[in-house]
């Protein structure tokens, strides 16, 4: 009579860890390979991390036509496109983007300014809100003729500002006017930086917009390269679907 106190081990978990292993193994010798010529896992950012006055720059720098990106305006009017404000390149080119504006009611981090538009960007990517910051910010544009004014709220996932800020019935009618937009550094941010990598003419610049986007990645959405990890997972997601299966018992 056999012994049947403890589950035997199958042959099919021997093979599974076997090929986990060589997955493994698989993906640091092909690290190896394209580390010296790609340095995949280095970012400026792991040496010069972002506070929230640096990450307002970097936006700022891309809005600003006069920027040293070379791109003129087309970052600019990428960013209004998803605003539903559409604009040629040369209509972006007049357009002024300012940081940390002081005004009677606060401080704005960015204020961009066209011919009929202005654009608040309250930059919210670790820090709360004041009180009646939001409030203050639109009586600012609402009392300096900026009926067509807009304010866009950017957290890390695009959540809603407190009623601390802007009470929630003037939200609400603010959301419904199309003045207020709730941005997220992990959706809208970064899909205009992939807009704007498509259109941008300099290898420089893209590198650096491949690095900014990695670094909002992972420090907003914890995303890092999972290349193995995926590979991984698909390998074991059959015995996640049918967990018994790999140690279910045999009785002789």
């Amino acid at each position: 009579m056999s012994d049947n106190s403890a589950p035997a081990q199958p042959d099919g978990i021997q093979r599974l860890l076997d090929r986990v292993s060589g997955i493994v193994n698989a993906h640091q010798s092909s690290k190896k390979l394209y580390d010296r010529r790609f340095a995949p896992d280095f970012n400026v950012s792991d040496f010069i991390a972002p506070d929230e006055a640096k990450l307002s720059e970097i936006l700022a720098w891309f809005l600003d036509p006069l920027g040293t990106h070379g791109q003129g305006s087309h970052f600019l009017r990428l960013f209004l496109g998803m605003i539903g404000e559409n604009f040629q390149d040369e209509e972006c080119g007049s357009a002024s983007v300012q940081r940390e504006v002081s005004v009677a009611q606060g401080c704005l981090d960015i204020l961009i300014s066209t011919g009929h538009l202005r654009v608040i960007i309250e930059n919210k990517p670790w820090a709360g809100d004041q009180n009646q910051q939001l409030a203050r910010y639109f009586s600012y544009l609402d009392h300096n003729g900026a009926g067509n004014g807009i304010v866009i709220y950017l957290t890390p996932k695009g959540m809603a500002p407190s009623g601390y800020s802007l009470p929630e019935p003037e939200q609400q009618r603010r959301i419904e006017a199309q003045q207020l937009r709730q941005w997220g550094y992990g959706r809208e941010i970064l899909e205009w930086l992939a807009r704007c990598r498509a259109g941008c003419q300099a290898e420089r610049i893209r590198m650096f917009i491949d690095d900014f986007s990695r670094y909002i990645s992972a420090e907003f959405q914890g995303i890092r390269d999972n290349t193995m990890s995926d590979h991984i997972i698909d390998l074991m997601s059959p015995l996640i679907l049918r967990p018994q299966a790999p140690f279910s018992r045999r009785i002789d």
